[in-house]
């Protein structure tokens, strides 16, 4: 095992730091006696030989009892920096949120996504997780809802179309960096094999709460609320213009996402909107 040197920290997370550690390498270590390195690790190695755009991985490490990937660094910015400063110097030139929505930069970053995860869907994996392994281990250790309510919840994945594509598992805009005028996609820990709708349900439910996801400029808050379903129908038509997929099912994958989502880091006033919008839906059932 390489000795590694830890440099400036780059990033940080819920489960891990990202550190610079020479040679056009990076550092993500995880907190301690956790397992999530050799998952992420496995799933990015997995997808780099399967030619997608991710960060090449090169080995796991360990330092001061916590487990590590040493990775190629991704020097760029994401499309979320990006649409936060063109939504800033749009609003410093008074431009509508009409105007805004329809520029060639918010278009263009839907449309690159849809691209991006229809590519993703071409190929298939071998990974030992699955997305209804992923969505059921949501469900059950989930602490929101109740047995019956589980219940429930467990019956939906089980009737949830089987696929096995590679899904990404968080399709945010953070996780998408343009380096160089291509894209490279990060953060592979929730990387499944799976049905390609599990990724789409992602991208809209990401649209959907996106206003309560992050703290947002009020004029960014207000444009985003606005057009937060349009970010869908647009990436919708889009990734069905570029696969000719049937995207019908995608209610069906709402409810097991959602309640997946409340194990996440979330933002006080996203958690109550999602927990919020589960009850209701397991009230129609």
């Amino acid at each position: 095992m390489t000795e590694i040197l830890l440099g400036k920290q780059i990033g940080s997370g819920a489960t891990a730091n990202v550190y610079e550690c020479g040679h056009g390498k990076v550092c993500k270590l995880y907190a301690p006696n956790t397992g999530s390195a050799e998952y992420e690790y496995l799933k990015m190695k997995e997808a780099y030989d399967l030619g997608i755009p991710v960060p090449q991985p090169y080995e796991l490490i360990e330092i001061d009892n916590r487990r590590g990937i040493i990775m190629e660094h991704i020097s760029g910015h994401s499309l979320m920096e990006i649409l936060m400063n063109h939504l800033a110097f749009c609003f410093e030139n008074q431009m509508s949120n009409h105007e805004i929505f329809i520029s060639d930069v918010i278009q263009g970053q839907i449309k690159t996504v849809a691209a991006t995860l229809a590519d993703f869907h071409a190929h298939t994996c071998s990974l030992q997780e699955t997305d209804k392994i992923a969505l059921s281990n949501g469900c059950k250790y989930n602490t929101y809802l109740s047995k019956s309510e589980k219940a429930k919840v467990m019956d939906l994945i089980a009737k949830l179309p089987d696929g096995n594509s590679l899904i990404h598992g968080d399709p945010n805009p953070g996780n998408f960096i343009v380096q160089n005028g291509t894209i490279r996609v990060i953060d592979w820990n929730n990387c499944v094999n799976g049905n390609f709708m599990y990724n789409i349900a992602e991208y809209v439910l990401t649209m959907r709460y996106a206003n309560v996801s992050i703290a947002l400029p009020e004029p960014a808050f207000h444009f985003i609320t606005e057009y937060q379903n349009d970010f869908s129908k647009v990436f919708l038509t889009e990734y069905t213009k570029l696969t000719n997929r049937d995207l019908s099912a995608l209610e069906q994958w709402t409810l097991p996402i959602l309640v997946s989502k409340l194990n996440g880091n979330n933002p006080p006033q996203k958690q109550e909107k999602i927990l919020a919008d589960v009850k209701i839906l397991l009230s129609s059932l």
